[in-house]
C-alpha cells in the first residue's frame, strides 16, 4: 500500500495499548511483518533492520500476553 507496514504497526500499538486487546494487536503485527518482507527490496537496510527489530519485539511481548491470557482461562 501507499503507507507500507506503518498503519499495521500503529493500529496494532492502538489495540494492544488503548483496548487492551493483544490477540488482534498480534494479527496486525503478524500482517505488517509480512507486509514488511514484501517491501524489503524498496526499504534500505538501516530502515528495514531497525522496522524488524521493532516488530520482532512486539510480537514477543504480544505472544507472552496473549499466552497469559489462555493461562487463566479454564
Amino acid at each position: 500500500g501507499k503507507y507500507g507496514c506503518y498503519p499495521y504497526i500503529e493500529l496494532a500499538k492502538h489495540l494492544e495499548h488503548r483496548q487492551k486487546n493483544p490477540k488482534a494487536a498480534l494479527d496486525l503485527t503478524y500482517a505488517a511483518l509480512r507486509l514488511l518482507e514484501f517491501e524489503r527490496e524498496f526499504t534500505s537496510e538501516i530502515s528495514y533492520a531497525k522496522i524488524l527489530s521493532s516488530l520482532k519485539r512486539r510480537q514477543s511481548r504480544l505472544l507472552r500476553k496473549t499466552s497469559s491470557n489462555k493461562k487463566g482461562v479454564g
